[in-house]
Order: C-alpha cells, then sequence, then structure tokens
C-alpha cells in the first residue's frame, strides 16, 4: 500500500519492492531460526535449504530484477534503490506490529 501510494506522486520500481521484501523476508527467517534447514519437495524429490542460502538467492535475485529494470531504462538507480529499502523495511515493520500485538 505504501508503495501505491508513493508510486502516485513519484515513480518507484514495484518490483523492487516485491524484491526488497523478499530480502526482508529471508533475513527475518535467517535470524528467527539461524541454524535451521528448511525442508522442500521439488518434484519426487525433497532439499534441505539452510536459511543463510535463502537469503543470498533472494539478493542474486533482487540483483537480477534490479539490473534488469535498469539495463530496459524504466527506471534509474534512485527508483531503483527506493523500491529496494521501502520492500525490505515494510517487512520488518510488520514484523514488529506482529510482535508487539
Amino acid at each position: 500500500v505504501l508503495g501505491f501510494m508513493i508510486n502516485t506522486v513519484y515513480k518507484i520500481s514495484l518490483h523492487a519492492i516485491g524484491m526488497g521484501g523478499l530480502i526482508g523476508i529471508a533475513t527475518l527467517l535467517y535470524f528467527s531460526f539461524a541454524y535451521a534447514t528448511f525442508n522442500m519437495k521439488i518434484a519426487t524429490f525433497e532439499v534441505s535449504v539452510p536459511t543463510r542460502w535463502l537469503v543470498i538467492v533472494s539478493i542474486i535475485l533482487a540483483g537480477w530484477v534490479s539490473s534488469a529494470r535498469l539495463h530496459l531504462k524504466a527506471h534509474d538507480l534512485k527508483q531503483v534503490y527506493i523500491g529496494l529499502i521501502i520492500g525490505f523495511f515494510s517487512q520488518w515493520i510488520a514484523w514488529g506490529v506482529y510482535q508487539f500485538i
């Protein structure tokens, strides 16, 4: 909602907001379950993924998406950074509100 409201006045990257949110939730999972692994079933086999790999993969994906937005000249660097920041901190703020309630 915050991204939509800001985007009506100033253009920001909604793709970057999504990727920032992905990094935010991955870091929250890492700090909450630092030594845990997540078991994921892919097709017919099961994969165990450590939480630190979730953070690393989310940062790489965010870099690819952000680079693509810049390469296509859909946004400038400031718009991408603002999107990443809003997405990241919205997850942390939501977590803080959840813990408060």
